[in-house]
């Protein structure tokens, strides 16, 4: 099965929609790729799925995580994929970087941090012990990276990690787990980094190109400023958020031209701004209502109908910017 991706030409389109299409075409590669896990993307000149991506798993599993409202059907694959994750998991606790058919297994900050994201809101609701060895294994390893400078540890050890705050996903998946498994030392250390972070946000985003890791990114911080931070902390990154958004900001500047998959992983983290606005009630809910359907309705105005050509990890971007339950 594969989905139209021209330019749809028949006015505005149905959101409902493409958020079926997006959950049918993460199936198909779930399934088609065999194992749980999901590929970075399909390969057209095999006509097959590629190679199994812990990373890009963890990204998927991720934006399930975060919906409110679990798409139906989706509980019995969600835990498939995430008891596949705990499986590939390393000896050390990370997630590696690169697909199971390179010889490399190059561990990953962000991965881990999204696994762990993952994990956590699946234990909350369906405890297991599986679940509960990753969620240390993977928190253990990252409070053993966080505790020191993370750049010059990773240099060192050779694990990736991104240029953009590349501690993002990884305090925030330490700071879940550590309500999880009720370790205040990993809260702490999330803590630090989040504010550190925080600290830094206006400069490294002065003069930044929008890009999907970008808004990954922003997305781990703002969410994990909720978690661990004070209101007034959680106000701050909002604040420095919407500047980035604003009509002259350097994210808002490139949103015209930016590529459908920036475009939809934006729309994302407008719409998370949108609910924690609310949540600290500097917007009211019917203002919230029309900026959500605007960000939605900017997002797939270009943007064709999602097929299988399509990256996964945009495919689960689709799929949460388009959610209900967001």
């Amino acid at each position: 099965m594969s989905w139209r991706s021209e330019r749809d030409k028949q006015g505005p389109p149905k959101i409902e929609a493409r958020h079926q299409q997006a959950l049918s075409v993460l199936a198909l590669a779930q399934d088609g790729a065999l194992g749980g896990g999901f590929p970075v993307a399909y390969d057209a000149s095999r006509k097959r799925w590629g190679a199994l991506s812990p990373a890009v798993s963890a990204y998927v599993a991720c934006a399930f995580a975060r919906c409110r409202i679990e798409p139906p059907d989706w509980q019995a694959r969600g835990h498939r994929l995430l008891r596949w994750l705990a499986g590939v998991q390393r000896r050390d606790g990370l997630i590696q970087s690169t697909t199971l058919a390179e010889p490399r297994r190059t561990g990953s900050l962000h991965a881990t941090g999204n696994a762990l994201i993952a994990w956590c809101h699946w234990q909350r609701a369906h405890p297991t012990s599986l679940i509960q060895r990753a969620i240390e294994r993977g928190a253990v390893a990252l409070f053993d990276v966080l505790s020191e400078e993370p750049r010059r540890r990773c240099a060192s050890d050779g694990i990736a990690m991104a240029s953009f705050l590349p501690a993002a996903e990884a305090a925030y998946g330490l700071a879940l787990s550590a309500g999880v498994l009720r370790r205040a030392d990993w809260r702490e250390i999330a803590r630090l980094h989040i504010s550190r972070m925080l600290d830094e946000c206006d400069d490294v985003l002065r003069g930044t190109a929008a890009t999907p890791r970008i808004a990954h990114a922003l997305l781990a911080l703002l969410d994990g400023a909720g978690l661990c931070q004070t209101r007034d902390a959680r106000e701050r990154v909002i604040a420095a958020l919407k500047r980035t958004t604003a009509h002259a900001g350097p994210l808002q500047r490139v949103r015209g031209r930016a590529t459908a998959e920036t475009r939809l992983a934006l729309a994302v983290l407008e719409r998370s701004l949108i609910a924690r606005s609310l949540e600290v009630k500097a917007l009211t809910p019917r203002r919230a209502s029309r900026l959500n359907q605007a960000s939605i309705k900017r997002a797939l105005r270009r943007t064709g109908s999602p097929s299988e050509t399509w990256p996964c990890e945009t495919l689960a971007d689709l799929m949460l910017a388009t959610s209900p339950g967001l």
